[in-house]
């Protein structure tokens, strides 16, 4: 279930006494689901579980996100997905008031800076790391400023998704795996049942083999197989228009009639 209550709940019988750490997406890759962070954050608070939220799809796709306010130990994400920066950039958020998980963090290489100035000296030269896509970060930065902002990007984001996953259902006489939520914390990514036969299990390799037929079309769409049915994950960015979903449910129904056609012969 998708409900954050269902969640919860799962997770609380998954906690033992043996726990240490819990690992959660801020937004699942694979449903696209945003789960109740806060919440399992504080869960884990009370077991004396240390959280750690991986947050490769938060920063630019989760509306107002308040990384600190999430409450969990650990957070860290990228800044090449949602943010658009340069690819090799990504950041560590470490909750601040307990020195003991700041001293639990220890760099894989040591060198210059380390035990001079706190943890983000102890990270600062990792041997011969290339520096160029932090150096791009305030570039980025202020392309979002000048854009209107990333909250403004992401209202402008969620409607256009919105229209999206509707255009694709219609189409296609499918639903989505999720209902889209006009609550402010549906992310920016939605997935919608292919127009394949429902009287079959289909795999992620059939999944594989639609997404390259996409992009051989210059269509770049993740094909997901959740429960054994094959969903587009489609996502909404300041770059798309509705033209390019219109676009996707054209082809993919030209191309389900052509083997349906393939079929009957």
């Amino acid at each position: 279930s998708a409900e954050p209550e269902a969640v919860l709940e799962a997770v609380k019988g998954c906690l033992t006494s043996r726990t240490r750490v819990a690992i959660f997406d801020a937004v699942t890759s694979n449903t696209a689901l945003s789960l109740p962070v806060r919440e399992l954050t504080a869960l884990c608070a009370d077991r004396k579980v240390l959280s750690i939220i991986d947050g490769a799809h938060a920063l630019g796709c989760m509306p107002q996100l308040d990384v600190p306010a999430l409450g969990a130990d650990f957070v860290c994400g990228n800044l090449h997905k949602w943010l658009s920066n340069v690819r090799g950039s990504a950041f560590l958020h470490v909750r601040q008031g307990d020195e003991r998980l700041r001293g639990a963090l220890q760099p894989p290489v040591v060198s210059h800076g380390y035990g001079e100035g706190g943890l983000a000296s102890d990270f600062l030269w990792q041997g011969a790391a290339d520096y160029s896509a932090y150096l791009a970060l305030p570039a980025c930065i202020e392309w979002w400023a000048a854009a209107g902002g990333l909250d403004a990007a992401t209202h402008r984001n969620r409607q256009l998704l919105e229209s999206a996953t509707s255009v694709l259902s219609r189409a296609w006489c499918t639903e989505p795996l999720l209902p889209f939520s006009s609550a402010s914390g549906q992310s920016l990514m939605s997935l919608v049942r292919l127009p394949l036969p429902a009287n079959r299990k289909y795999t992620s390799t059939e999944g594989k083999a639609v997404q390259d037929y996409l992009y051989a079309h210059s269509i770049e769409c993740p094909v997901k197989t959740v429960n054994g049915a094959l969903y587009v994950r489609i996502s909404a960015a300041l770059y798309n228009e509705i033209s390019d979903y219109e676009r996707l449910a054209q082809l993919v129904t030209d191309a389900a009639l052509h083997l349906e056609k393939m079929g009957s012969r």
